[in-house]
């Protein structure tokens, strides 16, 4: 047992049953009084993981400590923090959002995730929703809500084979490229996005003064994805990683395609020099969920069908490209 005396006359007792815990607190306390602050509460009110999670998105999820790298916070897109907030809801707040985090063993939290993997979860689900739980609980350790992180040692589930990736066939794609994509509505688009692999935020979100059209060496920059946070716009940001910006060589036949796409945008009104290549009727921009699943099904179905992969995964994994692609 040992005692502290704080500057303001305050005292604070260390006793433990462990020696490692004992030492830890009280190596807390004397930094605490070398550096002229408030000890706290005698009695620090305990907090459960429901409202270290509240605390954790309120400071705009910062990332749990700064790496071999880089010191700086990383800020979160808006995307990852409703991801966040999706994730922590539905497998960690029902399970042990009420408990109590410094009487929670660790134990206690492997058993959710355990469950989870026995429900059918995917590992990157499970490693995703851990990730977001113990950047919470390193917040609140920072900030001396919590006296420990109990899920900074959990030992996940064992993880699962991951399946195997699906491509088009060259049948398949002269198929989609033939039959498919010249009876839609907006064939430019999809040749675009298969021939360029593009990425749905990107192609929805890709803006004329990107597109060089006239030049001798046509390209398409990838400079900026639309963001969207569910079903709203969020607006324009950056690609989804640095390596994501790049400029990206035109076939001929796609170069036609977007000249007449072009074209017929200007006869329709939708042609704007600052605006979106792939517009609605109401020159408003395309949404990724559109691109990437429901409009997609009348050019995609016939290869969907015969490579047995649904509509949606069409355009997210088309990434065969016949052009030249150099980064700028």
């Amino acid at each position: 047992m040992a005692w502290v005396r704080f500057p303001d006359g305050s005292c604070r007792k260390v006793e433990r049953t462990e020696k490692a815990e004992a030492r830890r607190d009280l190596d807390e306390f004397l930094a605490l009084r070398a550096q002229q602050l408030e000890p706290g509460p005698r009695r620090q009110r305990q907090v459960t993981f429901n409202e270290v999670i509240d605390e954790w998105f309120a400071a705009g999820c910062p990332n749990v400590s700064p790496s071999r790298t880089s010191r700086h916070a990383r800020v979160k897109a808006p995307a990852t923090v409703a991801n966040a907030e999706q994730m922590l809801g539905t497998h960690v707040r029902t399970a042990v959002g009420a408990l109590w985090v410094d009487r929670t063993s660790t134990e206690r939290l492997e058993s959710v995730f355990s469950a989870m993997a026995a429900a059918g979860k995917s590992t990157s689900t499970i490693d995703r929703s851990w990730n977001y739980l113990n950047q919470a609980c390193q917040y609140g350790l920072r900030q001396r809500l919590v006296k420990r992180n109990p899920a900074a040692d959990v030992l996940l589930p064992a993880r699962k084979p991951s399946k195997k990736r699906k491509s088009f066939t060259l049948e398949q794609a002269e198929r989609l490229l033939t039959d498919a994509i010249p009876a839609d509505t907006r064939p430019a688009m999809w040749l675009t996005a298969l021939m360029c692999g593009l990425r749905p935020g990107e192609l929805v979100g890709l803006r004329w003064p990107f597109v060089d059209l006239d030049g001798d060496e046509p390209t398409i920059e990838i400079a900026e994805r639309a963001m969207e946070v569910g079903k709203k716009y969020t607006g324009q940001g950056p690609p989804k990683t640095e390596r994501g910006k790049r400029r990206i060589g035109l076939h001929p036949l796609l170069v036609a395609a977007l000249q007449r796409h072009r074209e017929e945008s200007e006869i329709l009104g939708l042609y704007e020099d600052e605006g979106f290549v792939f517009a609605t009727r109401r020159a408003r921009r395309c949404r990724s969920r559109t691109c990437a699943g429901r409009s997609a099904s009348s050019a995609a179905t016939p290869a969907s069908r015969a490579s047995g992969r649904p509509t949606s995964s069409v355009i997210r994994s088309s990434r065969w490209s016949p052009t030249s692609s150099t980064t700028s």
